[in-house]
């Protein structure tokens, strides 16, 4: 059964107001934790989202070994739900490769596409599927009385027994927090397009409400930690549109001949820009091939933030000139569907060691996905390291329900700490890599994948 009606949910006067475990955001990583909850007999928990219905939203995810691993350790009974999904179309079958490729056409880096190949290498697949996939068959492993749309996070505070948060049902239709590229899309003022806030009571808040997180900026005013309340700008954005209007045929011919040469998709970069090159780092531009004369693309490049705002349907190709792509690239770029066309900035939750500790929790709250350490989508592993916290969570916050462990907040704190101590350093290098692996060999991209996906 799929809710997509907040009319047909359980009104708060209808259900109990206490609960073991509150998580806030029911993307993939909030929904995941509840399964891991759900599977292990947990049962006083509640999933909410400030979404008025789920509808399909967001693009494609990629969910590499580490993330597959994980969401077995969570459930493996959603772990195979999510396999049948993604292997419907024969995996089997060979699926080339995404290469990157210099302006010579020259490979760069190549990664296998083929299910089998990831399977051989690391004991888990590779599978892509759009986001509102993803979240639909997550959603289904999570009994339906358990999540309550249109229901949004204002703020929490600490209680005698617990954490009182405050939220709002069946407001204005808000805009989508895991989004990392819309700028603060939530407010913790009370807006006068909701009705009076209500208030749920909870032991343990999990906030997973994506990059833009209001349970992070609830648990961070007044602290140390307030400064990084909000998402930091990474110096890069992607500019694109899938697809762009037809190009010349000799453009489709020649772009297919140099840099495709039988693959879908091709990810180009000019490796030889001299040091003065005014953005430093090059960008790159992924093109799919869709077809005819059709092409989409985006356009991953550094912008100083304020050139965001100002970026529009022309900048495309205005960066591939500065950076010396080829006409027939530039001319791709120029024809941008003006109804399709998209600026995204991204933007980023560093965990450096440098930064307090600890980081990803207060007191009964704890952070998990997006909310603890978004970071740009180059090396596609948002979601994975978001599943990798719940492998982490789930288990540990079942046990510590089963024992009757929710009154005792040293256990609660030695809970957070061991998930943060066992977390950080890994995202500091998932982190790293997603920002500085743009100029690595092929050599050490493979040792750091091996790494990642063992």
């Amino acid at each position: 059964m799929l809710i997509t009606d907040p009319r047909s949910l359980p009104r708060y006067d209808d259900t109990p107001m206490n609960y073991d475990v509150l998580i806030v955001g029911a993307g993939p990583v909030g929904l995941s934790l509840a399964i891991g909850l759900q599977s292990r007999g947990a049962e006083n928990f509640l999933v909410i989202d400030q979404t008025r219905a789920f509808r399909p939203a967001g693009q494609m995810v990629d969910l590499l070994p580490n993330g597959l691993k994980a969401l077995g350790v969570i459930c493996p009974e959603t772990l195979a739900a999510l396999l049948a999904a993604g292997q419907k179309d024969s995996p089997t079958a060979p699926k080339g490769a995404w290469t990157r490729k210099n302006l010579q056409g020259a490979t760069i880096r190549s990664v296998s596409l083929d299910f089998e190949d990831w399977v051989r290498r690391y004991g888990a697949g590779r599978l892509s599927l759009p986001w509102f996939e993803l979240q639909t068959i997550l959603r289904q492993q999570v009994a339906p009385e358990k999540i309550r749309v249109n229901c949004r996070f204002l703020d929490c505070r600490p209680s005698p027994t617990g954490v009182l948060c405050q939220v709002q049902e069946n407001g204005a239709a808000a805009l989508n927090p895991f989004a990392h590229w819309e700028p603060n899309p939530i407010q913790t003022e009370q807006s006068s397009s909701f009705p009076t806030p209500v208030q749920i009571q909870a032991k343990l808040v999990v906030g997973a409400d994506g990059i833009h997180s209001a349970v992070r900026r609830a648990i961070y005013r007044g602290t140390p930690l307030e400064p990084w309340a909000q998402p930091q700008y990474s110096g890069w954005a992607g500019l694109g549109c899938l697809p762009a209007l037809p190009v010349a045929a000799a453009t489709a011919q020649t772009l297919r001949a140099e840099y495709f040469q039988g693959q879908r998709v091709v990810s180009l970069q000019n490796d030889r820009l001299p040091p003065t090159y005014p953005l430093g780092a090059s960008p790159r531009m992924v093109i799919i091939d869709q077809g005819e004369t059709r092409f989409g693309f985006l356009l991953q490049t550094p912008l100083p933030q304020g050139a965001c705002a100002d970026a529009g349907i022309e900048t495309p190709a205005q960066v591939l000139t500065s950076a010396g792509f080829p006409p027939d690239v530039i001319e791709l770029a120029q024809n941008a569907d003006p109804e399709r066309f998209f600026v995204r900035p991204y933007y980023q939750h560093l965990a450096g060691a440098d930064l307090p500790s600890p980081l990803w929790s207060q007191g009964r709250v704890v952070l998990a996905g997006d909310a603890a350490h978004g970071m740009p989508p180059f090396i596609a592993q948002g979601a994975n390291q978001g599943f990798e916290d719940g492998a982490v969570l789930a288990p540990a916050l079942a046990r510590l329900i089963a024992q009757g462990n929710l009154d005792h907040l040293d256990e609660i704190s030695a809970l957070f700490t061991d998930y943060e101590t066992r977390r950080r350093p890994r995202i500091q290098q998932v982190q790293q890599a997603t920002l500085e692996s743009d100029s690595w060999s092929q050599t050490r991209w493979q040792a750091f994948c091996d790494q990642i996906y063992e």
